[in-house]
């Protein structure tokens, strides 16, 4: 019996140490900041068997941009995997990559569960000065309340422009404001007859098909909805599947690390939570209805909050004032973790590393505490004790965004009752201050934070579901001419597109050359005290930009004939 125990474990160690897995990701879990060009690197143990190498096996995905078109290429004895966006992800957006258990080593093993691992694409410097720039009706003529709310920033057309697609509870429909350069006007209506006050909404891929398809949750029903999108802008036929009751949260994720998309929902009224599993085709499985130590689930996200690769469930609980981090196994199966206190009502959470330590943070609107509360986590599925930041009266929703380009989180409430939205900036390592009031018309339902002109800022885009509109807040550009002393030279100036900069430092010149509008048009590194030719590129209209050295902070205007 003792050797056949021996064994048995010397077996079970040996199937470890041959285990295939991932070794290392660049960017980093949680990364800042990482340009919106950036290849994404991919370290594993073993040698890979490139025919697992391809779109069906590995995808990723931005938060507004949607599917990303994906080339490979292997390296370093097939150890090293490249993957390479063929088009820019947007600015200021959360990036997920997802490696499926499709993907296997040159002798035939799996990756178990698959790996999955995101982060944050850069923004430009921003003001926090946000300029109300006007109110759209999601109305259409002589219509009474339609109780607009949620609106997902996705470029449903695939144009490249973030578009708004609205949930409305009363009227029980969907309507999408397709973006025209950053300008929106006339909307296309989505009916959703099958479900009951669709309201909570998440974009994602379901089938594979590479257009962003949605999940809604109803929130006087048990149902969550499936709606797939065609990449025009149209949206097929509502699909409905039984959750349990009060669906107030929805989240999607890759519970068992098959390469498909599947969906959590939060239920406040049920007292639960219930998980779908998707068969690749966006047809789901029945619900598993899943207890946890909460009361009243109602908010929901998914994150990988202990860094294994698998994504995890945090869910606040409305009746009880809580926190809770279910961990993944791999599989789909959950176990508690974490429980932490957090404001009264907690009524919606989002994620984000907002100190720098590479970890997830929470973050939570708590509807009857009048606050915001973050929560650090430490990359093991802990939270922290909250830290409380006073919001306008009754926050519903809540959002995390680099507003100001200084590569932190900033982070916003929307605040029904006090029909404002409450701003706050993140002044590094997690601590947010200077707090700016944004006004609503009626109630601050939703807001969001996505570069909604294309300018590299992010915006702010509001939503008021008494008075169905939606607000634009546009962030304003910084003065990009400053007094600081000049670390380069450049001439001539005015030119004709040809110009020389002189490095007259001893440290190396980040430049970048920004247009009239106040986008990066072309960027350089210029080495310490060197000579550069700067030829500039094709089709920059003339007229007066910025050159800017961002390891300096200095900048002067460059004249374009």
């Amino acid at each position: 019996m003792r050797t056949f125990i021996l064994t048995l474990v010397l077996s079970m160690m040996s199937s470890l140490l041959l285990a295939f897995s991932v070794v290392s990701v660049l960017p980093s879990q949680n990364s800042m900041g990482v340009a919106i060009d950036a290849s994404i690197s991919v370290t594993f143990d073993q040698p890979v068997d490139p025919e697992s190498v391809h779109s069906s096996s590995i995808h990723a995905f931005g938060r507004w941009s949607g599917v990303a078109d994906l080339s490979f290429s292997l390296a370093e004895n097939n150890t090293l995997m490249t993957i390479v966006p063929q088009d820019d992800f947007f600015y200021g957006e959360y990036v997920m990559i997802g490696i499926s258990d499709g993907v296997s080593s040159e002798t035939g093993d799996e990756l178990s569960h698959g790996y999955g691992f995101g982060f944050w694409t850069a923004v430009l410097t921003g003001s926090m000065e946000l300029s109300d720039m006007g109110h759209l009706e999601v109305r259409e003529p002589g219509e009474g309340l339609i109780q607009c709310y949620g609106a997902y920033a996705g470029d449903v057309n695939e144009d490249g422009w973030s578009d708004l697609s609205v949930v409305n509870e009363t009227s029980g429909d969907m309507r999408v404001f397709l973006s025209d350069e950053g300008l929106y006007s006339e909307f296309s209506l989505h009916s959703l007859p099958m479900g009951n006050k669709p309201s909570a909404n998440e974009g994602t891929d379901f089938n594979g098909d590479g257009h962003i398809d949605l999940v809604i949750g109803n929130t006087q029903g048990n149902m969550m909805s499936i709606i797939l999108g065609d990449g025009t802008g149209q949206f097929s036929p509502e699909v409905t599947y039984q959750a349990g009751q009060g669906v107030r949260g929805v989240t999607v994720l890759d519970l068992e690390g098959d390469g498909d998309m599947d969906v959590a929902t939060a239920n406040r009224q049920a007292g639960n939570i219930t998980v779908f599993f998707n068969d690749g085709t966006a047809n789901f499985s029945e619900g598993v209805n899943l207890s946890t130590p909460l009361s009243g689930e109602t908010a929901i996200i998914s994150a990988d909050m202990n860094e294994d690769g698998w994504m995890d469930l945090v869910i606040g609980g409305y009746l009880s004032d809580e926190l809770v981090v279910l961990q993944n196994d791999g599989s789909g199966n959950f176990s508690l973790v974490s429980q932490v206190s957090t404001g009264d009502g907690p009524w919606m959470i989002t994620m984000g590393d907002v100190n720098g330590d590479g970890h997830v943070d929470i973050a939570a609107a708590c509807s009857s505490a009048n606050a915001i509360t973050i929560h650090l986590g430490d990359g093991t599925g802990q939270l922290s004790s909250a830290d409380f930041l006073p919001s306008g009266n009754f926050p519903l929703a809540i959002d995390l965004g680099d507003l100001d380009g200084d590569g932190d989180l900033d982070v916003i409430s929307s605040n029904y009752n006090g029909g404002n939205f409450s701003l706050y900036e993140n002044v590094g390592s997690g601590t947010f201050e200077n707090l700016q009031t944004l006004d609503s018309e009626i109630a601050g339902s939703c807001a969001i934070f996505h570069d909604r002109n294309h300018d590299g800022r992010m915006d702010i885009t509001g939503v008021d579901e008494l008075a169905d509109v939606l607000i634009f807040f546009e962030n304003l550009p910084l003065s990009v001419l400053d007094s600081s002393p000049l670390s380069f030279s450049v001439f001539p100036n005015p030119g004709h597109g040809e110009f020389t900069v002189k490095n007259g430092s001893e440290m190396v010149l980040n430049l970048q050359l920004i247009d009239p509008m106040g986008r990066l048009t072309q960027e350089e590194k210029i080495p310490s005290w060197t000579s550069f030719h700067l030829a500039i590129k094709e089709g920059l209209v003339p007229g007066s930009y910025v050159l800017r050295d961002t390891n300096s902070s200095s900048s002067l205007q460059l004249i374009i004939e």
